[in-house]
């Protein structure tokens, strides 16, 4: 639904009496209550884990599991609110002690109420106190103590990555609709690296909104985000040598930059050279590719900085694109370029609100490995763009081609879609330098990624 709709279905759950507006300790209640009940879900779920591995509680370090991390005192009467620990429950006070598999477990102490918090307690109620604070600061309500729903709607509307929070990550939640519907209805297909696939083609676009720093790095799988930063930064630099990012500890490219895989493609450079793939399109398109060791200064047409110069000069120009697909190139490459096609939108040009949107087409997709690494690279990169031209982030936009899973990654695919997505993490971009090559990962940092645990799947090469 619409904003509005969002926003008065969300008014109408705090407004418990109905009265049209909405007090902040009310929603504290609330927010706490929900807050409460997950985590003592939580609890549950590891202290089964628990009765399962530990078959001596009194040698664990600690002397308490880590389930007493997220104990909290649930009250007979429903309509009570839930406390701290409850009387003659053991707990520290303001101390870290190793607990199993050395995760600490730390227990707040509350002056105050002079009662020990189990840590997770303390952790999700300051959480929910520096929200409702930042609501109702951003909110400016009339009242101070009180949001009206027309407040409430447009506080909303400003900051809509709240919704992740009210409605479940429905972003991600449309990668795993994809994935699920290969799975059920795609196409068995031969492919060039003889694995097998089940395809699709041209499925429904994906749509990711970058405001507010949201950063789109899937949750239901850890993602390998500096491997992500680290390849867009070689890209950006017009580099083609793997063995640059190997030595930053990043593989992705080793299996095609090897020896027995050159020789396949019938190509004689030396190991790690992966010839004029997406970085040397994107700064020296149409230029004679020699090695990845040559200096190509000032050859082929720069098209990465010819998009930034028109963002900056033209920025309603229907021509700010960048290819990567270049015809007379493809046989000289280790890998002809899947993701191959950028353009570029400027969206309320001159003025304060100005943003940019990225929609890129992906001619082959691996849903299991490379899309969800492609979906973060370039709202990445729109990120960069952004940085440097003035602009906030807007929305990045994902078409895809050919679109598959791997006959050896669908009981690991069928595993992620049963996982519940979390909310993307922010990434904060630290510094604005004169030139996008000059960025580097020390300027980036990514906030809140809490991801479900890693899926391996192994690259079809």
């Amino acid at each position: 639904g619409s904003v509005a709709e969002k926003s008065a279905a969300v008014f109408r759950a705090y407004d418990v009496d109905g009265d049209g507006r909405v007090s902040m300790e009310d929603m504290r209640r609330l927010l706490e209550s929900c807050a409460d009940v997950n985590r003592e879900l939580t609890r549950a779920a590891v202290r089964s884990l628990e009765d399962d591995v530990i078959e001596d509680p009194s040698k664990l370090l600690s002397g308490q599991p880590v389930s007493a991390a997220f104990s909290a005192a649930i009250p007979a009467d429903p309509a009570a609110e839930m406390g701290p620990a409850a009387a003659g429950v053991s707990v520290l006070r303001d101390m870290e002690e190793p607990s199993p598999g050395l995760v600490p477990v730390t227990m707040w102490h509350d002056v105050a109420e002079d009662d020990a918090w189990p840590a997770m307690d303390a952790l999700s109620r300051d959480a929910v106190r520096m929200m409702l604070n930042d609501i109702f600061v951003d909110a400016a309500p009339a009242d101070p103590d009180f949001l009206t729903q027309e407040e409430f709607r447009q506080y909303l509307k400003r900051n809509p990555s709240l919704f992740s929070y009210i409605e479940g990550n429905s972003e991600e939640q449309q990668y795993l609709d994809l994935v699920q519907s290969i799975l059920d209805s795609g196409e068995s297909r031969d492919d060039r690296t003889g694995t097998g696939t089940l395809a699709v083609f041209a499925p429904p676009q994906l749509r990711f909104d970058l405001a507010d720093s949201v950063f789109p790095l899937l949750t239901t799988k850890r993602v390998f985000w500096r491997g992500v930063a680290e390849e867009l930064l070689w890209f950006i630099r017009g580099e083609t040598d793997a063995h640059v990012l190997r030595d930053r500890g990043i593989g992705i490219w080793d299996g095609n930059g090897s020896r027995a895989f050159l020789d396949s493609r019938n190509l004689s450079y030396r190991e790690g050279d992966l010839g004029p793939v997406y970085g040397f399109q994107w700064r020296h398109f149409g230029a004679a590719y020699e090695t990845a060791d040559t200096d190509y200064s000032g050859q082929g047409v720069d098209q990465l900085h010819d998009v930034i110069r028109k963002i900056r000069e033209n920025p309603t120009d229907r021509r700010i694109i960048m290819s990567a697909w270049n015809p007379a190139d493809l046989n000289k490459m280790a890998l002809p370029p899947c993701h191959m096609f950028a353009q570029f939108f400027v969206s309320r040009p001159g003025t304060e609100d100005a943003t940019l949107s990225c929609q890129m087409y992906q001619r082959s997709c691996d849903m299991g490995l490379g899309v969800p690494f492609n979906i973060a690279s370039y709202a990445l990169l729109t990120r960069l763009i952004a940085q440097v031209t003035g602009l906030k982030p807007g929305h990045f936009i994902h078409c895809m081609g050919d679109t598959h899973i791997y006959a050896n990654h669908t009981d690991a695919l069928r595993t992620q879609v049963q996982r519940t997505p979390r909310p993307f993490p922010k990434l904060l971009i630290k510094r604005t330098p004169e030139n996008i090559e000059d960025f580097t990962m020390d300027d980036f940092e990514l906030v809140g990624y809490t991801p479900h645990g890693k899926i391996h799947m192994d690259m079809a090469v």
